[in-house]
């Protein structure tokens, strides 16, 4: 069974690279790079959809280890925000993508 400490890290890492990914994004769009917009639309959808994954071990691990709820809830809170701006820019780099 994976420790939560490993489980973070690894979504710190996801999210690092997520950040990475976002920004070569922005020079896709810049340059109006089909291909590009459709491989990092792919790899952001796919990097969230497993840091989803993750939080949920997560929260399964806390809450088995009897971890206040509040304390979870606002972890969890923190977490979907930064995933709901990375949602937000998968959204409007596929409607840039439409309009090429």
């Amino acid at each position: 069974m994976e420790s939560i400490e490993n489980l973070s890290k690894n979504i710190e890492t996801k999210l690092r690279f997520i950040k990475f990914t976002q920004e070569q994004a922005v020079k896709s769009v810049e340059t109006n790079n089909v291909l590009a917009m459709e491989r990092q639309i792919k790899t952001l959808t796919t990097k969230v959809g497993e840091v989803h994954d993750i939080k949920v071990k997560i929260q399964e691990l806390k809450i088995e280890k009897g971890e206040n709820i509040e304390d979870l809830q606002t972890w969890d809170a923190a977490l979907e925000d930064k995933l709901f701006a990375i949602e937000e820019q998968i959204a409007d780099l596929d409607n840039s993508l439409k309009r090429i």
